[in-house]
């Protein structure tokens, strides 16, 4: 799915954010210089995300506060588009875990190791906001866009998908589908600023996961979301088995 509505851990639950705040590390050209691991935990917000943070600003300034952590961004779930609707309807949903609370947010937390990043998630074991499901990702692939990468860490806007294959056969197609399509496609979208490709470590919605960055929610509607349609056409012979 897209937005709040799939935090599940289907075959492919895709969710489109926006900015709520971000830190990190000040510089020019980090478009492909990330650190290795992703934690991420997607929250149940206590109230308007925008206005009154609450727990959510809580729980992002005690990520701060660890001298551990790389640059971090707290993003808002937003509705899936009509386009994005669509797609999530052709898709087949193999729904593994279900949650009694929908997430409103999704904290992203770039980390150097493994280690660090379950110290991050001790030092978290109590956090001020209510945590519906978090993972650490370990990045395997990153592709630079069209933009530089922001000088203070994620982009703007993002599209978060986390997603699981069938069988080993389907890991294999959808690898070649990122590597000989997805993947150039976005790196040549007007207002791309970068993608990865993450496996879990632990924990996480499901076992892959793919992050998108833009410059603008509006840049992905115009240009991403058209290459989404064609990607995701199963008569055409470039959508990957799913």
């Amino acid at each position: 799915g897209c937005g709040k509505g799939e935090p599940k851990c289907p075959t492919c639950n895709t969710v489109v954010v926006a900015r709520l705040r971000s830190r990190g590390p000040t510089g020019e050209g980090r478009a492909l210089m990330t650190k290795p691991f992703l934690y991420a935990a997607w929250l149940l917000a206590d109230g308007d995300i925008n206005r009154n943070p609450g727990a959510v600003a809580a729980y992002v300034h005690a990520i701060r506060a660890w001298p551990g952590a790389g640059a971090s961004a707290a993003y808002a779930l937003l509705p899936r588009t009509p386009v994005m609707q669509s797609i999530n309807d052709r898709l087949a949903h193999t729904d593994v875990e279900s949650y009694a609370h929908l997430p409103d947010v999704v904290v992203l937390t770039e980390v150097d190791s493994l280690d660090a990043a379950l110290d991050l998630d001790a030092r978290l074991q109590t956090p001020p906001a209510i945590v519906i499901v978090r993972g650490i990702y370990r990045e395997v692939v990153a592709v630079a866009g069209t933009t530089p990468a922001p000088a203070d860490g994620f982009g703007p806007a993002i599209q978060l998908g986390t997603f699981a294959m069938r069988s080993a056969a389907d890991e294999w197609a959808v690898t070649q589908w990122y590597r000989t399509r997805r993947l150039p496609s976005f790196s040549t979208s007007p207002g791309s600023i970068r993608a990865r490709r993450f496996v879990s470590a632990c924990g996480g919605p499901a076992k892959l996961a793919i992050l998108y960055e833009f410059t603008t929610l509006e840049d992905r509607v115009a240009h991403f979301e058209p290459l989404e349609l064609i990607d995701h056409d199963e008569a055409r012979p470039t959508a990957a088995a799913r």
